[in-house]
C-alpha cells in the first residue's frame, strides 16, 4: 500500500506535457536573448513540435531566424525603418544593416527561408498555402497577427538580402 502511496505521490508531482512545453519555450526565449542558437535549439527540440501552439511556432521561427543572425529589435530599432525611402521601398530594402549577403542562398539566407516556411506553414491547413483566415480562426486575431507580423519583418530582411545582392543590374545582367 505504501509503494502505491508513494508512486501515486510521484506521479502527480510530474509535469504535464503543457508545462514542459512552456518550460521549453521560456528557456528558447532565454537563449535567444543572447543569440545562443544552438541551445534555444535544443530546448524546444526537447518536447514534441507543436503546430497547434502559436508561442511554440513563433520560438521555433524565431530559433531558425537566430542562425541567421536576425534580431527582431534590429530591424525596428536599428536605424533600419529611417532608412525606408517611400518613393523607391523595395530597392530602399536593400540598406537595411542585415542586408549584406555575398552569395546566393548563404547559409544566413536559408536560416531565415526556414523561419518564414514555418511561420507560414502552420495555418491549420495543410495544402502549403497560407491563409490568414484560418490562421486567424486557429490562433484567434492576436497570436494569427503576431505571426504575420514575424513573418513580415523576415520576408522585408529577406528581400533586403535579395535586393542587396542581385540589385543594381546592368541591362546585361552584370551587377553594378
Amino acid at each position: 500500500m505504501r509503494l502505491l502511496f508513494i508512486f501515486i505521490f510521484i506521479l502527480a508531482c510530474g509535469r504535464t506535457d503543457d508545462q514542459e512545453k512552456e518550460s521549453a519555450i521560456r528557456e528558447a526565449r532565454y537563449y535567444l536573448s543572447s543569440m545562443e542558437c544552438t541551445k534555444a535549439l535544443e530546448s524546444l527540440d526537447e518536447v514534441d513540435f507543436d503546430e497547434e501552439d502559436a508561442d511554440y511556432i513563433s520560438t521555433y521561427a524565431s530559433t531558425q531566424a537566430c542562425f541567421g543572425g536576425y534580431k527582431e529589435l534590429d530591424v525596428l530599432f536599428g536605424g533600419n525603418l529611417e532608412s525606408l525611402n517611400a518613393s523607391s521601398l523595395l530597392g530602399s530594402l536593400s540598406s537595411f544593416t542585415s542586408s549584406n549577403e555575398e552569395t546566393a542562398e548563404s547559409s544566413t539566407y536559408i536560416a531565415l527561408n526556414n523561419a518564414i516556411t514555418i511561420l507560414l506553414g502552420f495555418d491549420g491547413t495543410n495544402d502549403g498555402s497560407p491563409d490568414t483566415a484560418t490562421r486567424t480562426a486557429k490562433f484567434g486575431t492576436k497570436k494569427a497577427g503576431d505571426l504575420s507580423l514575424q513573418a513580415l519583418y523576415l520576408i522585408l530582411v529577406q528581400l533586403g538580402k535579395h535586393f542587396a545582392l542581385y540589385g543594381n543590374a546592368s541591362s546585361d545582367g552584370t551587377k553594378g
